[in-house]
């Protein structure tokens, strides 16, 4: 078996690009290897700032021989009673390399046709790797550019090439690149060094100080945050993204802890982190208790050479960020929430949208009325309508200007300087939650309410401004706003009225029944997609929403409950029972029947009694409650459709029975529409 190595070295590449490339190049060079019917071990990965590289294990000596069967004219046009072969097959038996006797026939659908084979030799597995150069230019970036005299647009200009099938060069060429043996190491620490087997490759570049493998080389940084940290009675403020960030930023990371004067601890910790963060990709520190440390741990790219002269530099140009970030927090707090507030009159949403004041005035007119919606006490009322009055201020702050990414955080921060209530405070600070698919969500019914309205003034405005996502573009975020706000109606277990929402909303937003349809459908397929990206069947989801079109809740509830219990052989009779009850009303109401109400005296059967007597002592519930009298229900019902037959010639009974249907179509409902569930026994 054959081992394959394929490095391409480049100029340092952003952070952010180097696992989305190794990514595409993995697919790649599976694809390739699937399509040309190569069976192999293993792929591994390796990847720096200044490398993406694979190593493919287990590789056979070559493809497998293939037979290929080629199709001829029909039987009936190629062979001739008493002629033998047409000139037709001999044509075509000929540009095959084939002979007369190498013919086969078989039938295709009704008629037969006559075939050759052909055998072909598998190609060697250095003519298949040659071709891999060509995956390395497939990869897509972001931004790509032309390069100095380089002709090529790539992603940072290409410098070598490795190409090694176990210990030989495969030619190949990337760009105008060559491919060698040789490989390079750390910038500044390492040298340019010549492999002899593809199995050498990590070895030998850690003794160029590159570790090659990223997984190794983020197991090292964490190994050596830890230690340092706790060596001094500290705890790392945990950030995996910072962590990845960094993984992906140097070839050979070396921890050092730095210093900054704890007068900057009077910053808000978020400013602090996100300034060390995002500027200088430093990691905070805090003490046992939580409480931010004056210190940071930072990472040098090679070796301890020079490390206290690199711990100063980085120390010097923290303390410049932090002056800044404290001078712009304290010009913040000598101002007021009203001022800040009157220069969101030209703060603009969009010019098509008008003001962040005028957004805060009409979210602020829908508290009341959304309030009642969701039940909020009239002290929670108060504190939602002064949140709202106020939640965008600080987008005028400095703070925010300088790291617009703690808005909302610094709003909340402010508040509380500036005296107001800490629930009117977290409100501001939670406004933009939830932020993706895993983030956290709002902590409180007050904060999740602005936050729901928001997201939802931001989807109708921006929808009455013609600036709609499209199927592959959504430039304002519209659609992560709708699945935030079906995460909050989900985790607040909020069933809105949302006919009554609208209603009220009609007037303030110039709102047609058209675009409540629209803006309606909008949100409502963003949870059908919540609940598809989370493995829901397509049948269940069109169930629920058939049954619940306007209770999110309901629906993500029992999309879950159906979707559970879906692989249980019993519950495939009880969707049999119970779809049977909606299929057979329906087919009643279109072709016009009577259905009548229930009239215990004509009850022929003790199955009709029993049926209706379970549905009179029935209470609605909750989700899971009814859920379980569906499970009873079911067999009540099979006994029904055993002993009765529904459509009589007494026309009074048939009725009677339809209408006991009826009544179980009301119950079952309450989960979901059955007749749309596809079962296979």
């Amino acid at each position: 078996m054959h081992q394959f190595l394929l490095e391409c070295g480049l100029e340092e590449m952003p952070s952010s690009v180097i696992v989305p490339a190794m990514e595409q190049l993995d697919q790649l060079v599976r694809q390739t290897l699937d399509d040309e019917g190569v069976q192999f071990e293993s792929i591994e990965h390796f990847s720096t700032p200044r490398r993406l590289a694979i190593r493919i294990n287990g590789l056979p000596d070559r493809q497998k021989d293939k037979v290929v069967k080629h199709k001829g004219p029909s039987y009936r046009i190629a062979y001739q009673e008493g002629q033998g072969w047409t000139k037709a097959a001999q044509g075509f038996v000929r540009g095959k390399g084939a002979s007369l006797e190498d013919i086969i026939v078989e039938k295709v659908g009704d008629e037969d046709y006559i075939f050759v084979e052909e055998k072909i030799e598998g190609k060697s597995i250095e003519s298949i790797v040659s071709h891999f150069a060509e995956l390395i230019e497939k990869i897509k970036y972001p931004v790509s550019m032309h390069w100095g005299t380089h002709t090529y647009e790539y992603i940072r200009p290409v410098h070598w090439l490795v190409a090694l099938l176990d210990d030989q060069v495969i030619p190949m060429q990337v760009f105008d690149i060559q491919s060698d043996r040789k490989t390079r190491g750390h910038r500044f620490f390492g040298h340019e060094v010549s492999l002899n087997h593809s199995k050498d490759y990590e070895e030998l570049l850690r003794d160029q100080h590159v570790i090659a493998d990223r997984a190794e080389r983020q197991l090292m940084i964490r190994q050596q945050l830890s230690q340092l940290t706790e060596e001094k009675g500290m705890r790392l403020e945990e950030d995996q993204e910072l962590l990845d960030e960094v993984t992906d930023l140097v070839e050979y990371p070396q921890a050092i802890m730095g210093d900054f004067s704890d007068k900057y601890l009077r910053i808000p910790d978020e400013v602090l982190i996100t300034t060390m963060k995002d500027h200088q990709r430093f990691f905070a520190v805090r003490d046992q208790k939580g409480a931010l440390l004056p210190h940071f741990v930072t990472f040098a790219n090679g070796s301890k050479v020079s490390i206290d002269l690199v711990r100063k530099g980085n120390e010097k140009v923290l303390v410049a960020r932090l002056e800044d970030a404290l001078f712009f927090y304290q010009e913040d707090m000598n101002k007021s929430i009203d001022f800040f507030n009157q220069g969101l009159e030209k703060l603009l949403v969009h010019r098509l949208i008008g003001t962040m004041a005028e957004k805060q005035v009409r979210v602020s007119s829908l508290v009341e009325s959304f309030s009642k919606q969701v039940n909020l006490s009239g002290e929670e009322q108060d504190k939602l309508k002064r949140a709202a009055s106020i939640y965008k201020f600080d987008l005028i702050s400095q703070t925010v200007q300088e790291l617009p990414e703690l808005q909302g955080k610094i709003g909340g921060d402010l508040a509380l300087y500036f005296g107001e209530d800490p629930l009117v405070a977290l409100s501001i600070r939670e406004q933009y939650l939830p932020t993706g698919a895993s983030s956290q969500l709002p902590s409180h019914a007050v904060s999740a309410a602005l936050a729901f309205l928001d997201k939802l003034d931001s989807i109708i405005t921006f929808f009455k401004a013609g600036l709609k996502p499209s199927s592959s573009n959504d430039p304002y975020g519209l659609r992560r706003q709708a699945n935030g706000m079906v995460d909050i109606l989900i985790d607040q277990r909020w069933s809105i009225d949302w006919n009554e929402l609208f209603l009220n909303m009609a007037e303030l937003y110039h709102l047609s029944d058209e675009e409540v349809e629209e803006v309606f459908h909008f949100l409502l397929d963003r949870l059908a997609y919540k609940l598809g990206d989370q493995g829901v069947r397509d049948d269940v989801i069109a169930a629920v929403k058939e049954a619940h079109p306007t209770d999110f809740v309901r629906m993500y509830e029992a999309a879950h409950a159906l979707q559970n219990d879906f692989i249980k052989e019993e519950f495939k009779v009880i969707v049999e029972n119970l779809s049977r009850v909606s299929r057979l009303l329906k087919k009643t109401e279109e072709e016009g029947k009577k259905i009548g109400e229930v009239n215990p005296s004509l009850f022929e059967s003790k199955s009709e009694a029993s049926l209706n007597k379970y549905l009179l002592e029935f209470k609605a519930s909750d989700l899971s409650s009814d859920y379980r009298s569906l499970w009873t229900l079911a067999p009540i019902i099979q006994s029904f459709f055993e002993e009765n037959m529904i459509m009589v010639d007494n026309q009074e009974v048939q009725a009677n029975r339809l209408g006991l249907l009826k009544n179980c179509r009301q119950l079952i409902k309450r989960i979901g529409d059955f007749s749309l569930l596809q079962v296979k026994r």
